[in-house]
């Protein structure tokens, strides 16, 4: 039997499950084939910001490169990636003191940006962009950001950011972070990393076995299960402190944790009963209520942005399918009839799709159904995000609902990848020799609560 996904590790240390052949398709199956077209992308140009004097850091086209990456992966820009006749085009500008815009044109049709760093006075580093519509030679946006020379590749997410909520009045995720497992001299820790995966730093030390983080939407926490205690308990760390609090500690497996959208409960899964049910709690562990009752594996619990349902993985079919149930356990009724095995939901912060992976044929591929007016009992469309690229499993959303990360064994070892919402732009962001395991995307730590 193949490797377990999210709620895979817990029904293979509960049962042996047998997997059916693929069961009647009462719901379409649709290859996510609606594209973002090229012709419909915004041209951009993003040539290396200037930098006084030597650049022994690559500020310059690191900066640049920032901001071309975060624009493309918004899914509504083409930047121009030809670095080099961007360069030779930057360098003609400085040398005549003027942009031409008609040498420009030909780069791009649309939006131009130039960047600059300058030092302050007190040691800090200020950069300022500006951004050149040039069809009318007329700036379109300007913004200044000042902060430490160590956060430019912080500044350049701001900017990126920005730019795209004013001209889509859209949030981006530039400035968001990814959680995920790797492993570490032989054992799996807790990761965090940028959005694009730079910046990765291990933030556990447990010599041991953790599993299944899940980042705090509203504060700055994260969830996990970890073995170093010889059992699957679950954790909450604070990550600006470093402080870990148990939430559940019982004999057998405390797993699957998920915060709910208001950060204050916790939605997992205990198997210290027999089978594993779902259950929520307060965010200290507290209030412990049962949801689930049945003789079979119920696990992988996602919450819906309302809060008023949860989405879980439960084989009481014969193999894993994926369910919905209103908040308080009521009213349980199966989402997914298409694939053989389907694990580790994840809703969207928007409420249109729940993600999942799905056996299709051979491999697991991430899917994703409508879940809109999930009281309504209808005939669900199911897109199909990834195909012919190995396993891809354990999808979660971004905080603004257009994007997922997800890992793939494509590359020959299991790495994080990130995509937008149709499957586009899928990108893989980590290259650990102890590869990326079981992402979770949430915001930045500026942008929570404390």
């Amino acid at each position: 039997m193949r490797t377990p996904i999210r709620g895979r590790l817990v029904a293979a240390l509960l049962l042996s499950l047998s997997l059916p052949a693929v069961a009647g398709a009462d719901q379409p199956l649709i290859d996510a084939g609606t594209r973002r077209v090229e012709s419909r992308l915004t041209a951009i140009a993003v040539p290396p910001f200037a930098v006084p004097g030597d650049d022994p850091f690559h500020m310059g086209i690191t900066a640049a490169r920032v901001v071309s990456f975060d624009l493309k992966f918004s899914g509504h820009f083409a930047p121009n990636e030809n670095f080099g006749h961007l360069l030779t085009a930057d360098n003609k500008d400085r040398a005549r003191g003027a942009i031409d815009f008609n040498q420009w044109h030909t780069l791009t049709k649309t939006f131009l940006v130039k960047g600059a760093f300058e030092p302050t006075p007190d040691g800090r580093l200020t950069m300022r962009v500006y951004v050149y519509n040039v069809l009318n030679h007329k700036i379109t946006y300007s913004r200044r950001y000042t902060g430490a020379a160590g956060q430019f590749r912080e500044m350049a997410h701001m900017f990126a950011d920005d730019f795209l909520k004013q001209i889509f009045a859209e949030e981006g995720v530039s400035r968001s972070r990814i959680a995920f497992t790797s492993r570490h001299e032989g054992r799996k820790e807790l990761f965090l990393a940028d959005y694009d995966g730079n910046e990765a730093r291990r933030v556990t030390s447990d010599g041991s076995l953790v599993l299944f983080p899940h980042l705090n939407q509203v504060y700055d926490q994260v969830l996990f299960t970890t073995y170093r205690y010889r059992n699957p308990d679950l954790y909450r760390l604070d990550l600006a402190t470093g402080a870990r609090f148990p939430i559940s500690r019982k004999l057998g497996l405390n797993t699957t944790g998920e915060f709910s959208p208001d950060g204050k409960k916790i939605v997992f899964s205990l198997s210290y009963r027999g089978n594993s049910e779902i259950y929520t709690a307060g965010i200290d562990g507290s209030g412990l209520r049962r949801l689930t009752r049945s003789i079979a594996i119920e696990t992988a619990p996602s919450w819906s942005p309302d809060g008023r349902h949860i989405a879980y993985t439960s084989d009481r079919t014969g193999a894993p399918q994926i369910y919905v149930m209103n908040a308080d356990g009521s009213d349980p009724k199966r989402l997914t009839y298409e694939g053989s095995y389907n694990d580790a939901a994840s809703w969207s912060p928007r409420g249109d799709w729940i993600a999942y992976a799905s056996l299709i044929a051979k491999d697991f591929n991430i899917a994703a159904i409508d879940a809109r007016s999930i009281d309504v009992e209808r005939r669900r469309d199911v897109m199909r995000l990834t195909a012919d690229s190995r396993n891809n499993e354990s999808p979660a959303f971004a905080p603004n609902g257009r994007h997922i990360t997800f890992m793939s064994n494509r590359s020959g070892e299991k790495q994080v990848y990130i995509m937008n919402v149709d499957g586009g732009n899928q990108t893989r962001i980590t290259f650990l020799p102890g590869g990326g395991y079981s992402p979770s995307w949430g915001p930045g730590a500026y942008l929570l609560k404390r």
